[in-house]
């Protein structure tokens, strides 16, 4: 058993490859203000994430594995209780492989409600992202990183999340390679969000008259934010 039991303890970052399924991880830190997770953990683990209530900022990279590490297991309720653990924060980086956040994710009544979150930043475009913002009302700051898991099939959302109407004034997306959903992603964000101040989209691997002919189609787009400036990296 890791007990992470402390009343004063600020920043706690715990992170390497997986947590063995016989193994217990109690975290109780009534005042803690970063939280940095990166872990894999079997549906057998004993998670518990209490008295997280002055959390600030949290990144959080995790997967769960089944038994003997040969297959990813299917435990929403698992990310279920980790995200309602960490609803609390204003900023939150989530990132990794997890199929059990993204079928969470594709579930909007399995998501937990974020009332403090400001910024977002998701490491992929997952399928149900919107659902994810739908629970963030507050939300100001927006970003996806799609490196590594860029999305793969675009669906025009169902319910169009009124922070991204209303509150959204920064949205930033990095490492675009030219695939033709990122351009639908980009499309869609720029004519729903409202009150847009600034797009900051990062272009990679590319060539520079492919980064000139990318640059020029993105700013385009029509935009909803007549106040919304582009920045092209």
């Amino acid at each position: 058993k890791l007990s992470v039991c402390h009343p004063t303890l600020k920043r706690l970052t715990i992170n390497g490859g997986h947590i063995d399924p016989i193994c217990e991880l109690e975290i109780n830190t009534p005042n803690l203000v970063c939280f940095d997770f990166g872990y894999f953990y079997c549906e057998e683990t004993r998670l518990s994430l209490i008295n997280l209530n002055s959390l600030s900022e949290a990144r959080i990279c995790i997967g769960f594995i089944a038994k003997m590490f040969s297959n990813y297991c299917n435990d929403t309720a698992s990310a279920f209780d980790l995200m309602r653990a960490l609803s609390c924060v204003q900023s939150f980086h989530l990132t990794g492989i997890c199929l059990e956040i993204q079928a969470m994710l594709q579930s909007p009544s399995l998501i937990p409600e974020f009332p403090n979150l400001t910024s977002l930043k998701m490491g992929a475009c997952y399928a149900g992202w919107e659902n994810m913002l739908v629970r963030c009302p507050c939300l100001e700051t927006l970003a996806f990183e799609l490196e590594d898991f860029g999305p793969v099939d675009w669906h025009t959302p169902k319910i169009d999340p009124s922070c991204l109407q209303h509150h959204i004034k920064a949205i930033k997306i990095f490492a675009l390679k030219r695939k033709h959903v990122e351009f639908q992603l980009i499309g869609y964000l720029l004519k729903k969000a409202e009150v847009l101040e600034s797009l900051t989209v990062e272009i990679k691997s590319v060539t520079k008259r492919e980064q000139r002919m990318m640059s020029k189609n993105i700013c385009a787009l029509p935009k909803a934010s007549k106040k919304c400036h582009i920045l092209i990296i």
